[in-house]
């Protein structure tokens, strides 16, 4: 479906070749919409990534642009400043019940229509995250999950950089920032033992044990004291 701003009426758009869910929809700096990864199948089937992308013409419908070297959902797609796109990160099927987080990264060229992988992985795996462009070009990735065991699932407090020009990451907070013209530090908050802040849970759910009360029950108000000498 497409929106027209000015009268708020939505029309129909061409299907996509492929279908497909927890896929990015990026604007391109030129204006482009690409159609990135996601998943293929339905529930209840192993979550692979898809490893394509497909890019928007309003004349012709979607257009194929080629494939990236690993499928991923869940993942950040990033405009840059030259106009290319950053993805980073997602998640894909490691088996039939387990997850598997990347650390890889992809970066597409809209004149070439062709996708590269960035040589450096990223500081930490991480999946279901922001990724923020900043005003010096730089972009910043905050926080995500990371897939552990079999359905289980770690928040990340830990945030990095992307630095276009030599396509390199820093993690925030531990490297300042190289160079003038990369402007200030961002920072993020990181956790003093472990970039994993532990397994996220909901207190009193289902599978989730209430905690324990600790010490002797207090006394009802109604209820007399006894004494503990004997007469």
């Amino acid at each position: 479906m497409v929106l027209t701003p000015s009268t708020g009426d939505w029309t129909s758009a061409p299907p996509l070749r492929q279908a497909r869910r927890l896929h990015t929809l990026p604007r391109l700096e030129n204006g482009g919409i690409l159609a990135v990864g996601g998943i293929g199948a339905g529930p209840g089937v192993p979550p692979v990534g898809l490893a394509t992308a497909e890019l928007y013409d309003p004349a012709g419908g979607w257009l194929p642009v080629g494939g990236f070297s690993e499928g991923r959902f869940s993942h950040s797609a990033t405009a840059l400043k030259d106009g290319r796109l950053l993805v980073t990160g997602g998640c894909t099927a490691r088996d039939d019940h387990i997850l598997r987080t990347l650390r890889s990264a992809e970066l597409y060229d809209p004149d070439s229509r062709r996708w590269t992988r960035v040589r450096a992985s990223m500081t930490d795996a991480r999946f279901g995250h922001p990724a923020v462009r900043l005003e010096d070009g730089r972009v910043l990735l905050v926080g995500g999950a990371l897939a552990v065991g079999r359905g289980g699932y770690t928040a990340l407090g830990h945030c990095e950089l992307f630095h276009p020009g030599d396509a390199t990451w820093t993690p925030t907070g531990i490297q300042g920032a190289r160079g003038s013209s990369r402007g200030r530090r961002a920072r993020c908050p990181r956790p003093s033992r472990s970039r994993a802040l532990g397994p996220v849970r909901i207190p009193n759910a289902p599978g989730w044990p209430r905690p324990a009360r600790s010490g002797r029950p207090r006394r009802s108000p109604d209820r007399p004291r006894t004494s503990r000498r004997s007469p």
